[in-house]
């Protein structure tokens, strides 16, 4: 692959993973500041939902890294500013990591975040049992009524 190619590909990364994140947190404030505002209850389950997907898509990231990096994770998020500590080489890496472990929750926050707003658009069950009942019943009115027009 082409080096130039290579560095669009990370400033792509880099860009929709803090962008992402810092755009996530401003828009998950506002979120709950309007709904307050409006003085409307706060349906948490969205904003929930992103969160949710925030922390599954970074620990499904941090899980992919390679076996033989031993550093934990706090330890990782510390080397990746901290050259002097730990070394050029180790901050190097540890900001690569970092950065896609950003990449992978803004990913799955999205993700939550869609999953929520569908999943809050389908009919529960006990809204179709009535949706149910009350046909029925309306049926049984209509039957009788045209019974005694008849």
């Amino acid at each position: 692959m082409r080096r130039s190619v290579k560095l669009m590909l990370i400033f792509f990364v880099y860009m929709i993973g803090l962008l992402g994140t810092f755009a996530l947190i401003a828009g998950g404030l506002t979120y709950i500041v309007v709904a307050l505002a409006d003085r409307r209850p706060c349906p948490l389950r969205v904003p929930a939902g992103i969160l949710c997907g925030y922390v599954a898509g970074a620990r499904f990231v941090w899980s992919l890294a390679p076996r033989d990096w031993k550093l934990p994770f706090w330890t990782t998020l510390a080397a990746s500013v901290d050259a002097a500590k730990y070394g050029h080489p180790v901050e190097h890496y540890a900001e690569g990591i970092v950065i896609w472990i950003l990449f992978g929750a803004v990913g799955g926050a999205v993700l939550g975040g869609f999953a929520a707003g569908i999943a809050g658009r389908l009919p529960t069950g006990c809204r179709v049992a009535q949706a149910r009942a009350s046909e029925v019943v309306w049926r049984c009115l209509r039957s009788t009524r045209t019974r005694r027009a008849g």
